[in-house]
């Protein structure tokens, strides 16, 4: 039995969790390990003397976009469904980063990347499709901005440079999250002025993220200021405003998502000075308060919501999950300060942090899925 869906494609009814996340477990294992390993690499790539090949390091950016983003999203959204087929993109997704880790398989990787963000975008369609609304449209809109950045990421083969990707890039996780909010937050009805800017900062944001690729500039400082539009949206009308004032684990979304909001803003300012800027690492404190402090802050906050259909189970909600929370928030200030100043000894210590937020995070989660099934154990005796 397939469970109902919310117009986001989150299940609503009853259906088979345990079996669903058998089939899917070992693609969400390999996102998990790209995770781990793109947080190491990053490590490699601010100083630390770690022994990674060259190609680890410099697959760095779709490692952590694709490889564990692109496929977690996906994976997620077609366990959502029970859609079988949804559930080819996030393996070619999986396997396109593996392969960009093996010298004799490199050449498949951007190939089995880009087949699994088409499947991806055919997945998101569907959703839009079937439930249309503002924010199932800013999730497929989210979708197409990735298959842009890996399609101008793949054209630059045999070097696969990443820079003229970026921007389209951060604009995948920005609109799926966007969009998810909106739809969560539609209990407090905002009005169709508002969600209407809300699409109307998409659109800008994309329009400026395609300008450098045609050779126009002013790209970067519409997409930034797209970014803060987005970011003041949230801020003000998302419910996790409300959700402050409750307990449990209400508060800790709410808790992990407004810094994440205030890590977008701070991220689009960056996007939006010119460059380059008297920051010394005004690009780098850009990408970090962006995909640290915004994208792993929603990661944070959705994982006890979003995991227990990928896990098969409940998570409880137990306080040590905010020490995580709080590390990931010293290392996204650490990595920005660093940058702002020039020290290398404090970029270094934020990577660490970073680490270990991760680990922290990751361990965390088993820690509560355990407690949620004794939970659950108890309630059936």
């Amino acid at each position: 039995m397939r469970d109902k869906v919310h117009p986001d494609g989150r299940p609503t009814g009853t259906g088979d969790p345990i079996s669903v996340s058998r089939r899917h477990l070992s693609v969400l294992l390999v996102a998990i390990l790209f995770l781990v390993l793109g947080s190491l690499v990053g490590l490699a790539r601010i100083g630390w003397d770690l022994p990674f090949p060259a190609a680890f390091v410099g697959a760095h950016g779709p490692l952590m976009v694709s490889g564990f983003l692109g496929t977690l999203i996906v994976l997620e959204r077609a366990v959502a469904l029970g859609s079988r087929w949804g559930f080819v993109g996030p393996s070619a997704t999986a396997a396109g980063a593996v392969a960009l880790l093996l010298e004799p398989l490199r050449f498949l990787g951007p190939l089995l990347i880009l087949y699994g963000t088409v499947l991806g975008v055919l997945l998101f369609a569907d959703v839009a499709r079937r439930h249309p609304s503002p924010a199932t449209g800013l999730i497929f809109l989210g979708s197409l901005s990735w298959l842009a950045g890996n399609l101008l990421w793949a054209a630059t083969w045999p070097d696969l440079l990443s820079g003229p990707a970026v921007v389209f890039w951060i604009g995948f996780p920005v609109l799926v999250i966007v969009g998810e909010r909106l739809e969560l937050s539609r209990v407090l009805r905002p009005s169709s002025a508002s969600m209407g800017a809300l699409v109307v900062l998409a659109g800008a944001f994309l329009v400026g993220a395609a300008l450098p690729s045609l050779g126009r500039m002013g790209g970067s400082h519409l997409a930034g200021a797209a970014l803060v539009g987005m970011a003041l949206w949230l801020l003000t009308q998302d419910i996790a405003r409300v959700q402050l004032r409750a307990g449990g684990l209400a508060r800790y979304v709410a808790v992990a998502l407004i810094p994440g909001y205030v890590w977008l803003a701070a991220g689009g300012v960056l996007l939006f000075l010119p460059h380059p800027f008297v920051v010394p690492y005004a690009y780098d404190a850009m990408l970090h308060a962006i995909f640290l402090g915004f994208v792993m802050s929603m990661i944070f906050a959705h994982a006890p919501i979003v995991f227990p259909s990928l896990l098969g189970g409940p998570l409880a909600f137990r306080p040590f999950l905010y020490g995580p929370l709080a590390l990931l928030q010293a290392s996204v200030v650490s990595r920005v300060l660093g940058d702002v100043v020039g020290g290398a000894d404090l970029r270094a210590a934020a990577g660490l942090l970073n680490v270990l937020a991760v680990l922290g995070f990751l361990g965390s989660t088993v820690a509560a899925r355990r407690a949620g099934a004794r939970e659950s154990t108890s309630a059936a005796g």
